[in-house]
């Protein structure tokens, strides 16, 4: 899913449900040894880069049931341009 276009869902809390329905890009997947072991870290569509933030002020990692691939639909998204 790594460079994949997904849609964030499901999140809870106070923070991380103003992300749910937004649009982003996985850009890194954490691995074994990590304290993220099989989460994705999503960069939002038009976002210089800032981390996903939870209740507690930290990143957050995404879950893959957090998130849905979807079809890019602009140039921005990286959609084809004709």
């Amino acid at each position: 899913m790594l460079g994949c276009l997904v849609r964030v869902h499901g999140l809870r809390g106070t923070q991380g449900q103003q992300y749910n329905g937004m649009r982003g890009r996985c850009v890194k997947y954490f691995g074994t040894g990590d304290e993220n072991a099989g989460r994705y870290k999503v960069r939002l569509v038009g976002d210089d880069d800032e981390p996903l933030k939870g209740d507690n002020g930290k990143p957050i990692a995404l879950w893959p049931r957090n998130i849905e691939l979807i079809v890019p639909s602009s140039p921005s998204e990286g959609a084809a341009q004709p």
